[in-house]
This record gives structure tokens, sequence and C-alpha cells, in this order.
């Protein structure tokens, strides 16, 4: 199993919003996820959740990997650093 958490921009101008991705690899059921108070931020949007499975044959040996990604929409309610 592999969890992987990111945002995709570490700097925003006022107004913007940032989407925070927790992505979990190899799993066997859905990852339940909560978020912990993050100051500064308010969820606007999510979770929203995907899902992929990849299957492959290798020399007749099988092998399968599973992806689910969660992400939700954040906008800062502070101007800022916000860590």
């Amino acid at each position: 199993m592999n969890i992987k958490v990111d945002i995709d921009r570490r700097k925003i101008n006022e107004g913007d919003s940032v989407t925070l991705t927790v992505t979990a690899t190899n799993i066997n059921d859905d990852p339940e996820v909560s978020l912990p108070n993050m100051q500064g931020f308010k969820i606007v949007n999510g979770p929203n959740q995907s899902s992929s499975t990849n299957v492959q044959f290798i020399n007749g040996k099988m092998t399968k990997s599973s992806t689910v990604t969660l992400s939700w929409t954040l906008i800062p309610v502070k101007t800022g650093q916000i860590i």
C-alpha cells in the first residue's frame, strides 16, 4: 500500500483555490479519509473520488494494481503564509 498527499500549487492569489489530493495505491478497500482541522482554509468541494485498476499479463503471470484518488477544493480564509 502506498499513500500520497499533494496540493496542486504552493502559491495562490487572493480569491484562488487549491486542490488537495490523497492517492492510495494497491489497497483492498476504499480508504476512509477525514481531514484534520486546517486552520486558514475552508473546504468548498469534496471529497470527490475516482478509482482505476490496471491488470497486466507478463510472461503468463498476472499483476494487478488499483488506485483510489480523493480530492478536495480549498480556499484560504485569510491572506499571508498558511502552514
